[in-house]
């Protein structure tokens, strides 16, 4: 995640979770969008003509999060995440069941009980969906066939709420977050905006917001748990990616888009098309003078890395002039995506890419022994 910023509720409310290694991410935001529905009957009345299909101006509306739904079959309780129900006018009522993800996957088995129900009631519920990727909207209607239920994207939300000609203060930060958090629409990044920025044209906000879809929208299980200790947004040195790092930096992990080689003390791979994407180990120096295990684990490896990376350059090799890196792996940016049409394919092929490169040097564990033998391992 970036830094809270300052004049930004959202923002500064997200880090806090309620307890150890439980981060509700997807209730926070059901929570902050329920409020906006709430306080707002702008918005309350935007959303509402999106999910009716017809322009609503004036509500009743009860507002509820989580509602406890019993299932008179089962005899067990479910929890929507968002139920909408009240009145258009004073006899057109309407009722609304949503269903939201961000970083959970679909649920075939809780779709269908939330249809069931949304089915029994009279008149019928809607059942509505909305979820961060575009897998998550393809499953969704692959579990709610034949118009079983609405499946939006986060971006749709965005989207209609962004088209609102006055805007509150609180919808503006509720749409900033939205937008730092890659919930937003994004435009693809080109060639040509990657060729201009390195003769001083702006590129900086894309990346950004492509390193925060990254972040929220894959898991990154394949990274030792303990790189998870404390994992983060990091814009520094030149660089924009996500990083995974363990106390005393032994070692830490960074992947993301390396915008100015300078820091790293490396060339871009192919500077006709732009910056390039990156993967780095790194540690201090002082915690590195006796790593050959490592380094020898690596080369093994290098041949494999370099089927899909241009560059693969260890810890004091030509190339790589920066103390801290043990090992940076990196591709054209511009040659990766030259071929994507969309941003979100644009995004599949990142994802794809550095996760073979992870693959690559966690899947066998060879590489977290020789940490342990090198003493990077945090303890």
């Amino acid at each position: 995640m970036t830094a809270p910023a300052a004049s930004n509720l959202f923002e500064g409310l997200f880090p806090f979770h309620p307890r150890e290694d439980h981060w509700p991410k997807e209730n926070f935001l059901t929570e902050s969008f329920a409020y906006l529905l709430r306080t707002d009957k702008a918005v309350l009345n935007c959303w509402l003509s999106r999910l009716l299909g017809r322009t609503v101006k004036t509500t009743t509306c009860e507002i509820d999060t989580r509602p406890s739904v019993h299932d008179v079959v089962t005899g067990t309780s479910f929890y929507p995440d968002l139920w909408l129900h009240g009145y258009i006018s004073r006899h057109e009522p309407f009722d609304v069941l949503c269903e939201h993800k961000w970083e959970s996957h679909c649920n075939p088995i809780q779709l269908a009980r939330y249809s069931k129900e949304a089915d029994s009631r009279e008149p019928p519920a809607r059942l509505v969906f909305v979820g961060a990727t575009h897998k998550h909207k393809d499953d969704a209607a692959k579990y709610l066939p034949g118009g079983a239920g609405m499946c939006f994207l986060w971006e749709d939300v965005y989207e209609a709420l962004d088209k609102l000609d006055h805007k509150s203060q609180i919808l503006k930060e509720f749409l900033d977050f939205m937008k730092n958090h890659g919930l937003s629409r994004a435009k693809p990044l080109t060639i040509e905006s990657m060729r201009g920025f390195l003769h001083g044209s702006e590129l900086l906000e894309d990346l950004s917001h492509l390193a925060n879809r990254l972040n929220d929208n894959f898991s990154w299980d394949i990274i030792p748990k303990r790189f998870h200790a404390e994992r983060y947004i990091d814009d520094r040195f030149g660089r924009i990616g996500i990083r995974f790092e363990t106390p005393d930096w032994r070692p830490a992990l960074t992947i993301g888009f390396l915008f100015d080689g300078s820091n790293h003390r490396v060339q871009f791979l192919n500077p006709e098309k732009g910056i390039d994407l990156l993967l780095r180990i790194e540690a201090e120096p002082r915690n590195t003078k006796n790593i050959q295990p490592v380094l020898d684990v690596l080369a093994s490896k290098r041949r494999m890395l370099l089927k899909t990376a241009a560059s693969a350059l260890l810890k004091g090799e030509p190339g790589n002039g920066n103390a801290y890196s043990v090992l940076i792996v990196r591709c054209c940016l511009g040659d990766l995506i030259e071929r994507a049409k969309t941003a979100n394919d644009q995004l599949a092929a990142t994802q794809k890419m550095l996760n073979a490169w992870l693959k690559i040097l966690f899947d066998d564990g060879k590489l977290e022994s020789a940490f342990r033998k090198c003493k990077l391992d945090s303890a």
